[in-house]
């Protein structure tokens, strides 16, 4: 038997309990049939990279990076699309194959 395969997302922030991003990423996943776990992701002020880090090695898909840790997203980037390089920060993550890729959305 073949398990179907769980992606895993989250947002990251300092607040974060706020979060409506579980609940709508989660509604998308069971709208296009995709096996999606969004959870919120709360870190210490000067834990981001630590939180992020232990994060990717769980071997998760990708996050949303809210405040106060964008400009910190930006300076972990291995690829930057125009606007995020404009702002100084991103908001999207992707991670594939130890590869970072952070956007602006």
């Amino acid at each position: 038997m073949i398990l179907p395969t769980v992606h895993q997302y989250a947002v990251i922030g300092n607040p974060v309990e706020h979060s409506l991003s579980p609940f709508i990423h989660t509604a998308f996943g069971t709208q296009t049939g995709r096996q999606i776990e969004y959870i919120r992701l709360f870190s210490e002020l000067d834990k981001f990279n630590e939180t992020l880090e232990t994060f990717i090695k769980s071997g998760a898909l990708g996050a949303n990076v809210t405040v106060p840790f964008k400009m910190e997203a930006f300076q972990r980037c291995d690829h930057l699309n125009e606007r995020a390089r404009i702002a100084g920060a991103v908001n999207t993550l992707t991670f594939q194959q130890h590869d970072e890729q952070l956007f602006i959305t």
